[in-house]
């Protein structure tokens, strides 16, 4: 485990304890179901969970936790222990990648009747204590327009969507995402029942290029993507794939490089595992 996540585990209990989070909490019955998939990296996955306790108090959510195959087992294997209402821990004892820790969380959804969906890459920090309510507000307005799928705006994003890119401000307009342009679901909301009629994440050999295929799917059934305009969080980018193996590394390479010609690009996409 990174020294640095040391003593995570009981700072994180007192966090729980502390916010109630027990089966007489009204967030237990939870409208969101917030997926945090993630493979080593520990200190920031325990921060972001402490973050949004310290953050989101408008609405009622469920932590899903996918440690997708890290070496150390020891810190979801503590978290997992506690048996703490509201907080579901998956280990797999594989490294897979990031859309099929998605699929295997949403595999095994304990509480189907959550209606949403978020995913969050564990190197997101939330800076603003209205992000997933207003996340949620835009996604219903924006409904009749077929928009399925929205994103907070962040200080990173890749290369093809670097416009988006921006400081805090609660001014920005919506923005719905044009055919060349995809979330790449490092802070993403959805209704549940959106993989019934797209189908789940490709998983290999798509190993890193799974939001650009999801989205592509997504319009080719009518429905389109958008980033809201007031709602913000940060986003360390590329941070959640600093601890891969090289041999997980050079697939995520190789299936970019892969894909990218299967579309017929003319220069291949780099650093969209954000």
């Amino acid at each position: 485990m990174d020294e640095s996540a040391i003593g995570f585990e009981s700072k994180l209990q007192g966090r729980l304890e502390s916010n109630g989070f027990s089966s007489a909490d009204p967030r237990y019955m939870a409208a969101v179901e917030i997926i945090i998939p993630f493979y080593g990296q520990y200190n920031y996955v325990a921060s972001l969970i402490d973050n949004i306790f310290s953050t989101v108090n408008n609405n009622r959510y469920q932590i899903t936790l996918v440690d997708d195959g890290s070496p150390n087992h020891g810190f979801i294997k503590e978290l997992a222990s506690k048996q703490i209402q509201g907080l579901v821990c998956h280990r797999r004892n594989e490294n897979h990648g990031f859309g099929s820790a998605v699929n295997y969380a949403m595999q095994n959804r304990k509480n189907k009747w959550i209606p949403y969906i978020c995913i969050l890459h564990s190197d997101v920090k939330l800076v603003d204590a209205n992000w997933l309510s207003k996340l949620g507000a835009s996604l219903k307005i924006m409904k009749s327009k077929n928009i399925k799928m929205v994103s907070s705006r962040s200080s990173y994003f890749d290369d093809r969507m670097s416009h988006l890119s921006s400081v805090k401000s609660d001014n920005s307009d919506d923005y719905i995402l044009n055919e060349n342009e995809y979330l790449p679901n490092f802070c993403s909301l959805f209704h549940s029942e959106l993989f019934s009629h797209v189908g789940q994440f490709k998983e290999f050999p798509l190993a890193g290029c799974e939001s650009q295929e999801f989205a592509i799917r997504m319009r080719n059934k009518g429905f389109f993507q958008a980033v809201v305009g007031s709602s913000f969080v940060e986003h360390l980018g590329q941070k959640t794939t600093s601890q891969l193996s090289v041999k997980m590394k050079e697939i995520l390479r190789n299936s970019r490089i892969a894909y990218d010609q299967e579309l017929n690009l003319e220069s291949p996409i780099v650093n969209t595992i954000v």
